[in-house]
């Protein structure tokens, strides 16, 4: 099981860090439209998730903020 959403983790991560898709668009050099589609995708495959499970384990995305 993915025990994370990528997609709502993300949107939360700009909020927590008062940054706008178009600022992050900016940021990796992309545009803002194309950015919404990423977002829209599954960033984690099906397949490497039934994988995993079927080795007994869970899938557990862990954010870690860059020290500057």
């Amino acid at each position: 099981m993915l025990l994370n959403d990528t997609k709502k983790d993300i949107k939360r991560l700009c909020i927590d860090n008062d940054i706008t898709q178009t600022a992050i668009a900016e940021r990796t050099g992309t545009s803002k439209s194309y950015l919404s589609q990423i977002l829209m995708r599954p960033h984690v495959d099906a397949w490497f998730v039934k994988i995993i499970e079927a080795l007994g384990y869970d899938v557990k995305i862990e954010y870690v903020k860059r020290e500057k």
